[in-house]
């Protein structure tokens, strides 16, 4: 991507399983609710977010005969990380080791890594200059 293209599809990165801490079913339900409401923030922004929070669909819809495993949802989800402009790396996403492969299949493809919305739509500004 040139310096002067603008970003446009964001790819929301975050943990979705909880920390040790916190409560197991509480802390997934969390994440996921956080990770929507992060993209739709996103898409108010004026970008256009790929929101794998919403992976967990394929889990309650999934018919006889298939089974939604991290592997069938990384092939899933990683051609959108792969063709997006941009990551938006949520917090709270240290101890996940997903997201922290997303942040470095990201950085292998050259594609900008930010891990505030405020800081993407800098970004976006500084090009208008």
């Amino acid at each position: 991507m040139g310096k002067m293209d603008k970003i446009k599809k964001v790819y929301v990165a975050g943990a979705i399983s909880p920390y040790p801490s916190e409560h197991p079913v509480e802390g997934y339900w969390e994440n996921i609710r956080r990770g929507i409401q992060e993209s739709l923030i996103v898409a108010e922004a004026g970008f256009y977010p790929y929101c794998p929070f919403l992976d967990f669909l394929f889990y309650l819809m999934q018919p006889n005969g298939i089974k939604v495993t991290e592997k069938l949802l990384k092939r899933l989800d990683y051609p959108w990380l792969e063709s997006s402009d941009a990551v938006l790396v949520l917090s709270k996403y240290r101890k996940s080791e997903g997201t922290k492969a997303e942040i470095a299949r990201a950085r292998e493809l050259a594609i900008p890594v930010f891990y505030s919305l405020d800081d993407l739509i800098s970004s976006e500004e500084d090009k208008d200059d």
